[in-house]
């Protein structure tokens, strides 16, 4: 992992982002889940979005791990194979909160989602780069193409 950690130095010495990178390992069973890992039922005591839980390890640098139980976002669940999204619910979900335009472009949006298949992942484990204690899967940067 040491790899790893020293990518997530060079990355904030060069890039200087305002925000962890975050590693993104998924795993296929919950007995992979690494020693002192924070879950939103577990230690928070509610469920929440993978967005959230993203943010937590990107702003406070904390480890998350995220099962079906903990996720409280249908869109999220069908992404990472644990429940298929209700078409019609999904539709009308990404219309509501402006994710799509109309009902139309909603459900190009979601025939376009790349899904995991069910049983392929128990676990979505997000970690700050230079903290991490698994090989990530995929890594996320939050910059901002402003200029200061």
């Amino acid at each position: 992992m040491k790899e790893w950690q020293e990518l997530g130095k060079e990355l904030n010495g060069y890039l200087k982002p305002e925000t962890f990178p975050v590693a993104v390992k998924f795993l296929q069973r919950k007995s992979e889940i690494p020693d002192g890992t924070r879950t939103p039922l577990k230690d928070l005591r509610v469920k929440m979005a993978h967005c959230q839980a993203q943010a937590i390890a990107r702003k406070y640098g904390w480890t998350i791990a995220m099962t079906k139980e903990d996720s409280g976002c249908a869109i999220s669940g069908h992404t990472y194979g644990w429940e298929p999204a209700n078409k019609d619910q999904a539709v009308k979900f990404l219309s509501k909160m402006n994710y799509a335009a109309d009902s139309e472009a909603a459900n190009t949006i979601l025939q376009s989602f790349i899904s995991l298949k069910q049983g392929q992942c128990e676990v979505v484990v997000y970690s700050p780069l230079e903290r991490t204690k698994t090989e990530p899967d995929v890594i996320l940067m939050y910059l901002s193409p402003a200029l200061k």
